[in-house]
Formats: C-alpha cells, sequence, structure tokens
C-alpha cells in the first residue's frame, strides 16, 4: 500500500448526538459520532477507492489505555474525502466524562497525532439529564444531586404531579380554622425568615366554599373590619379580627356582607 500523508486540512469532529428535552416518554439517545476527514498520499494527491478505516480512542494523546475500537472495512473514499458514522459497527458506550482522543489507522498505517475529541460528543453526557426525570433516576450518579428540600447547587426533584415539592416552595398554609370579631389569633409557620409573601383569606363555610375573599391587611378608615397582621417572626404570625366585623364588604347581589364570625386561612411563600 502506497504511504499515506497524514491526515491533511481540516479533520471534523461533528457530533451528531441528540436528545429530548423533558417528555413523557423519553427518546432514546443514538451514540454515534459523524467524522469527516481528508486523506492524501505521500505526493498530496487524494485518495480514492474503499479502504479499511480503524478507529480507536484512548484515554491520553500518546500512549494511555485503549477504551474502545471499530473497524470500518469497507469506508469509501473519494477525492481524499470521507465520512462515517463513529459507533455504528461497535457500541459507543463511552462516558464522555473526560477527556477522549482519537486514533485511526488507514489499513496497516496509523495516522500520527491522535485527533483531540471536542465538545460535540460529550452530548453523549446530557443523557444523564435525561434520565434525571425517570423513574430510574436513583440508579445514577447525578441523582445524588437531587433533594426535596431547597439546598444549595442541587437540584429539586419533582413531585409525582411534576410539581415543586412544599419543602422546596417553603409555603405555609394554616389551613381553615374558625375565627370571630374582636379576636387576637397566633399560628405557627416556622419559615425560617420574616421575608414571606402573606395571603389571607375569609370565608363564610369551612371549606371555602360560598363568600370567601381575601382579607383586609389594613384599613384606612378604622380597625373595625378585616384581619389585621399584628406581628411576625422568624417562626410565627399574629393576627386580630377587627372589632365589629371580620370583613365587610358587597356580594354579588349588591348587598352587604358583614358578618361577625367565619373561617380564615392564612397563606405564606417565603422569598428566601
Amino acid at each position: 500500500m502506497e504511504k499515506l500523508k497524514k491526515i491533511v486540512l481540516a479533520v471534523f469532529l461533528i457530533g451528531s448526538i441528540v436528545y429530548s428535552q423533558w417528555s413523557i416518554v423519553y427518546a432514546a439517545v443514538p451514540h454515534l459520532i459523524n467524522y469527516q476527514g481528508r486523506l492524501t498520499d505521500s505526493g498530496g494527491v487524494p485518495l480514492n477507492g474503499t479502504y479499511s478505516l480503524t478507529f480507536r480512542i484512548y484515554d491520553a494523546e500518546t500512549a494511555g489505555s485503549l477504551l474502545w475500537e471499530e473497524i470500518q472495512s469497507g469506508a469509501v473514499i473519494q477525492k481524499g474525502i470521507f465520512n462515517i458514522l463513529l459507533g455504528s459497527v461497535t457500541n459507543l458506550n463511552l462516558a464522555f466524562d473526560k477527556q477522549y482522543y482519537l486514533e485511526i489507522k488507514v489499513g496497516s498505517e496509523v495516522m500520527s497525532p491522535r485527533q483531540r475529541i471536542t465538545s460535540a460528543g460529550y452530548a453523549i453526557r446530557a443523557e444523564e439529564a435525561e434520565k434525571l426525570g425517570g423513574k430510574q433516576s436513583s440508579d445514577y450518579v447525578l441523582a445524588t444531586d437531587i433533594t426535596s428540600a431547597p439546598t444549595a447547587n442541587k437540584a429539586v426533584k419533582l413531585d409525582s404531579n411534576a410539581k415543586l415539592p412544599v419543602a422546596a416552595l417553603k409555603v405555609y398554609d394554616s389551613g381553615w380554622f374558625a375565627i370571630a370579631n374582636n379576636t387576637a389569633y397566633s399560628k405557627t409557620h416556622n419559615l425560617g425568615t420574616t421575608k414571606v409573601l402573606p395571603i389571607i383569606y375569609v370565608s363564610e363555610n369551612s371549606d371555602g366554599s360560598g363568600k370567601c375573599v381575601s382579607a383586609f391587611l389594613s384599613d384606612s378608615y378604622s380597625a373595625a373590619y378585616g384581619v389585621f397582621m399584628t406581628s411576625l417572626s422568624t417562626t410565627a404570625i399574629a393576627l386580630r379580627i377587627g372589632a365589629q366585623h371580620i370583613y365587610y364588604g358587597i356580594d354579588a347581589t349588591g348587598a352587604a356582607w358583614a358578618p361577625d364570625s367565619g373561617y380564615c386561612r392564612v397563606i405564606m411563600l417565603a422569598l428566601e
């Protein structure tokens, strides 16, 4: 076989690795890398014909350990250009979590130097992110970064309804509790902060049905109506009900609604 010149001009390593984002059914990630190069003989004349090409992946630019090998026995070269899919003969099952180097052998002659595999091939690693959303997330290393509570630099695992868990949202919900006018109440929230967004509801029924409104947190006229937040700490919230009514407003019929008793619900979202 004629002496080959090193691969000249550009050698292109193009990742054809694709993956779908979060979905109910995950598409399999194809472990294939599109590789294109140009070969000439020792005189610089582009090769033509069918050749046996061997591709090897090592963990070092020289010497090192052989991690993967594939022989493309019928590679067609036209005007020096060849284009093949790495992984189409031997499964490309490397983790792509560190630097790899590709070595090419044409016939019995090994090309030098090895080619450094660039970021395109490492798109295979994105498959791990896809696995995190599935039922088998505990089987993978990255799953150790998942938490059900807010933690710096950690991913938060969604619940069975694909929603953030309450612990991650840091939400306090008192549930509905009975109230009467001119009465004080205290609720323990344990959010660990006073930087909260409070929402207070007043309803005529214990399940929030019927007339239900956002309570007054302040009243420009007097302290006679509504629900007032009298104090807030990192663990508790104190409320005071208006001296005359728990609420004062107009219902859907245009009639005044000013009950002396009913039910209240406090929901708070921590902002830190």
